[in-house]
């Protein structure tokens, strides 16, 4: 079984590209809407919620871990490699160089969370995939809490994606979307920057767990098969509407939280 977490709603960007992928898989998903954003919190917290999210999901019977949440990944993916033997796939590094090889003026904008952005991590993995490469950041707060609460086709939406992407002074190609969340702004996303390239790191991601299950194949044989459970820290009725179409399936969500 795939265990895959992010700390709201964001990480059903990831989970519908792995079913796109890896359409025969068991999944296990935990959204943790009762601590939802990280990109606001220090390091030594999301290090714990993203251990007791783990530890959870391997007890639950999860063979592989995927984080599908860009903070997470970027403060907690080595921590959780150093404590748990299955493997532990994060969405930053193949989003990063996703964006280094089809970037043509090797000029790339970030968007993200704080701490994602405050990490530097993509800036690391893009100048390391390639020196000549400028990297623009901008942390952008404001996306997760809209796409929590749906207000995705809002005007005001409209308007805020429109005022941080005018702040980012640079004839950027290509685009990362540095946090999970922001794959349900795609769309409007690319109606401002119509001749840029958008990497979503949840698709980069998907693909290269398909890549090691293809060489795996007794772990892709114990995670094979059609059973798909969802569970939250907080039942929320916008990620039960979101969920359920989003992934075009008849969600039931299982509430659990953490002392």
């Amino acid at each position: 079984m795939i265990g895959v977490f992010d700390s709201g709603i964001g990480g059903l960007t990831v989970l519908k590209e792995i079913y796109n992928q890896i359409p025969d898989t068991k999944t296990i998903y935990f959204g943790d809407t009762a601590r939802t954003p990280y990109g606001n919190k220090g390091e030594d917290l999301i290090k714990r919620y993203s251990f007791e999210i783990a530890q959870f999901l391997i007890k639950e019977g999860a063979d592989i871990i995927v984080i599908a949440c860009n903070t997470a990944s970027a403060i907690a993916s080595d921590f959780l490699r150093q404590n748990f033997s299955v493997p532990v796939f994060e969405v930053v590094t193949p989003g990063a160089y996703e964006a280094v090889k089809i970037s043509n003026n090797k000029k790339i904008a970030v968007l993200g969370t704080r701490a994602t952005i405050e990490s530097g991590i993509y800036n690391k993995l893009i100048i390391k995939k390639d020196s000549r490469a400028k990297v623009f950041s901008k942390a952008t707060p404001l996306f997760v809490p809209l796409v929590e609460e749906n207000w995705i086709d809002k005007p005001e939406t409209k308007e805020i994606i429109k005022r941080y992407l005018n702040s980012i002074n640079s004839d950027f190609d290509t685009l990362i979307l540095a946090c999970t969340h922001y794959g349900f702004l795609k769309n409007l996303l690319k109606n401002e920057l119509k001749d840029v390239q958008i990497v979503d790191p949840g698709k980069e991601v998907a693909t290269s767990l398909k890549k090691f299950l293809n060489n795996n194949k007794k772990l892709k044989n114990k995670c094979s098969g059609k059973k798909h459970k969802f569970l939250v820290s907080d039942k929320t009725k916008n990620f039960q509407k979101l969920a359920c179409s989003w992934l075009n399936k008849d969600i039931q969500l299982t509430k659990h939280r953490f002392l």
